[in-house]
C-alpha cells in the first residue's frame, strides 16, 4: 500500500509528461498529497501514471486509503489563493469560489470567472499570499453568475454568448456559443466558421 512509504521521497509521472517530486504525506482512494518546498501538492489520482522513488529501484505498490479526498481538500481551499494545475504550461492564479458536482468556479485576476472540468485538474497547491500578482484581496469582484450542478449545464446556460474555451491559446477555441448537444459543443469563430469541440477535452471556459 501506498501508505507504506509516507514521509518518504518520491516521483510522480502525469500526463503530458509532468513530473512532480515531493515528501509524501497522505493518500486517499481518490488523490495523494505531496510536501514540496514546505508547500502541500493535491494530486487527483485519476492524472497518475507512474510512482517512483528516486533513492532506490522502482517499486510497484498499491494505493492504500485515507480519510482525505480531493472534493475536500477544495472544499477547504475555497475562498484561499491556490495554483490550480491544467497543463504542462498551463498554471492558473487565484481563487476557488465554488465546488460543484464535475467543475469548479474559478476566480483569476486575469481572466475573471472560469468554469474548470475537474477532470483537467492535475494538482492544487496552495498560494504564498493572500492575493496574486500583488494585488489586494478585497479588489476582487468576482461575477455572480447562475451556476448548474454539471459541467455540460453550465455551458448550455452561455448559448449566444462569447465564449473562449482553453484559455484561448488556439485561435479556433473561441466564438459564439451556438449549442451544446451528445457531448459536443458547436460554436462560431471570428471567420464565421462553425467548429465543434468534445465537452471531455474541454479543460475550462469564460465568457467576454
Amino acid at each position: 500500500m501506498l501508505s507504506t512509504y509516507l514521509e518518504q521521497f518520491i516521483s510522480i509521472q502525469l500526463s503530458e509528461e509532468i513530473e512532480i517530486t515531493g515528501v509524501l504525506k497522505d493518500a486517499s482512494p481518490d488523490m495523494i498529497i505531496l510536501s514540496e518546498c514546505e508547500r502541500y501538492r493535491y494530486i487527483p489520482i485519476r492524472h497518475i501514471q507512474q510512482i517512483t522513488f528516486p533513492d532506490c529501484q522502482m517499486k510497484t505498490v498499491k494505493l492504500g486509503y485515507g480519510k482525505t479526498s480531493f472534493r475536500k481538500s477544495l472544499m477547504s481551499a475555497k475562498g484561499r489563493c491556490v495554483y490550480v494545475l491544467l497543463g504542462k504550461n498551463t498554471v492558473l492564479n487565484g481563487y476557488i469560489m465554488s465546488i460543484m458536482t464535475n467543475y469548479i468556479v474559478f476566480y483569476s485576476p486575469i481572466y475573471k470567472t472560469i468554469f474548470i472540468s475537474m477532470d483537467h485538474v492535475k494538482s492544487m497547491t496552495f498560494a504564498e499570499m493572500d492575493a496574486p500578482y500583488g494585488q489586494v484581496t478585497r479588489d476582487f469582484q468576482p461575477s455572480t453568475h447562475a451556476l448548474s450542478r454539471m459541467f455540460e449545464e453550465q455551458l448550455q446556460k452561455l448559448i449566444g454568448k462569447l465564449v473562449v474555451f482553453d484559455l484561448g491559446d488556439i485561435p479556433q477555441k473561441t466564438g459564439t456559443l451556438l449549442g451544446v448537444e451528445d457531448g459536443l459543443v458547436c460554436f462560431m469563430t471570428a471567420k464565421g466558421d462553425e467548429t465543434f469541440l468534445s465537452i471531455k477535452h474541454i479543460r475550462l471556459f469564460f465568457t467576454r
